[in-house]
């Protein structure tokens, strides 16, 4: 069983009709392909109805074992999976048998064992209540244990080993853990409430995750990795930092590009390229899940933000930056050598100030930038749509040329005013976005969208931005390309 995280102010607008909020689900997705090369689905603990429910048991689509140690490995790299469970035991309760005031449990009392003392050993998650405390916990586990004593025997032999290799077992590698969340069903087919109880244990905690329920806000996620990376902690040599903070990426949206990215990475080898790098936070995390050598290159050289890469140099050698455009690779050998990189990460740069097209007219009010002690209008709302750059052709024929077979490209795709309800596919194919490059005369270096792992994040009627996931796959010249 895996508890997946909600989601959070910045990944919530990527919640659709046709798929619900499933981006943790294509994270993980990738990473158990790229474990153990065989497909998996996601069933939800609840019933098949709840699209937003935060649990899914993990099964092999083609029937055979998966491996507890692939899917710990996969859950222990994911940012938006929260925690991984092996389940042993469940049990249902109803809501009326939740409510009845049982006596104290046999179980207990037998084997003159502590709450305290297994308290102190054991995990109680409450999916409805994220911040439990001490006395909650305690409050808790009673009453599984005297609703399991009292409404199934046939548990009780199970649950009262369960509890004493808790108390008296010194190896506590299985961290074992009780999870509770009340359920809904669906009216159509049982009306009452139930309480669903699992007993198992823990067997690997996500890069934001921690011991308990996760949080059910939108608020800032700070955790683990996401707090040591948050952007409000960041160092840097620039006195001015307000428009370096403003455009670097977030570390949530960022580990999951990263992570996209090099799901399509083979062996050991993991080289990164950013071409347009910025500050170099994309390459930082891809850096902190395992990069061995990490590329940018940005046309403005004083964006790179060495100061913060300091402060995490634990997590791979130094960066390697350069000065170049995208828009002429020839000019900077990293863009321009053949099968040299694993992955690619990039956030090309748009101005969310940008105009925004409705009915093919910029219906964006008017837009100010404070530029010294002046305010000035910003000259791009008076250019013509045709006049614009746009980076991303220029930078998928780069992919297509540098990363290696089956290597990825995940990058964010701005969509304003009435390309709002065009199909990626569409978006791509307007914006005259290459899909096949020649090679040598012999092969083509094919970018294909990987299957199922693009979606659209919505901030307004007027704009999103598309997460793409694209892949490199070598075919030959006198195929079609279409």
């Amino acid at each position: 069983m895996v508890i997946f995280k909600p989601p959070s102010r910045h990944t919530y607008g990527f919640v659709s009709d046709n798929f619900g909020y499933d981006l943790p689900e294509i994270e993980l997705h990738s990473l158990l392909l790229c474990l153990q090369h065989n497909d998996v689905r996601f069933i939800p603990v609840v019933d098949l109805f709840q699209r937003g429910s935060l649990l899914r048991w993990i099964e092999s689509a083609d029937g055979l074992q998966i491996s507890d140690d692939v899917v710990s490995n996969a859950v222990s790299r994911a940012i938006l999976a929260h925690a991984s469970f092996c389940i042993d035991e469940s049990s249902f309760v109803t809501e009326e048998d939740w409510k009845d005031d049982s006596t104290f449990s046999s179980i207990i009392l037998n084997n003159q064992l502590s709450m305290i003392d297994i308290l102190e050993r054991l995990d109680v998650v409450d999916m409805s209540n994220p911040n439990m405390s001490r006395v909650d916990k305690l409050g808790l586990m009673e009453r599984v244990i005297c609703l399991i004593d009292k409404q199934e025997p046939k548990l009780q032999h199970r649950l009262q080993e369960w509890i004493r290799s808790i108390v008296h077992d010194d190896v506590q590698e299985l961290r074992p853990v009780v999870i509770v969340h009340r359920n809904q069903q669906n009216i159509n087919f049982q009306a009452d409430v139930l309480y669903h109880i699992h007993f198992g244990h823990r067997t690997s905690i996500g890069l934001a995750g921690t011991r308990g329920a996760p949080s059910q806000t939108l608020r800032r996620t700070h955790r683990g990795l996401l707090k040591e990376y948050a952007l409000k902690n960041r160092r840097t040599c620039n006195a001015d930092t307000r428009f370096i903070t403003s455009t670097a990426m977030e570390p949530e949206i960022g580990f999951l590009m990263a992570n996209l990215a090099l799901a399509g990475a083979v062996g050991g080898a993991k080289r990164v390229l950013d071409p347009c790098c910025g500050s170099g936070r994309l390459l930082l995390y891809a850096a902190e899940l395992g990069s061995t050598e990490v590329v940018g290159v940005d046309s403005d050289p004083y964006v790179w933000d060495t100061v913060e890469w300091e402060d995490h140099v634990r997590v791979c050698p130094n960066p390697k930056f350069f000065v170049g455009d995208v828009q002429d690779p020839t000019l900077v050998d990293v863009l321009n050598t053949p099968d040299s990189f694993d992955a690619m990460v990039c956030d090309p740069p748009y101005n969310i100030g940008a105009p925004v097209y409705v009915n093919g007219k910029d219906s964006r009010p008017k837009n100010y930038h404070d530029i010294g002690e002046e305010l000035q209008q910003d000259e791009t709302s008076k250019l013509p749509m045709d006049s614009l750059t746009d980076l991303v052709p220029s930078i998928l024929s780069i992919a297509a040329k540098v990363l290696v077979k089956g290597g990825r490209i995940v990058f964010l795709l701005p969509v304003r005013g009435d390309d709002m309800d065009k199909s990626l596919e569409e978006l791509l194919s307007l914006r005259g976005c290459p899909q096949v490059v020649p090679d040598d005369g012999n092969e083509s270096c094919q970018l294909r969208l990987v299957q199922n792992s693009s979606r659209q994040q919505s901030f307004s009627s007027t704009f999103s931005r598309w997460l793409v996931c694209m892949e490199k796959n070598i075919v030959h010249s006198k195929q079609s390309t279409t």
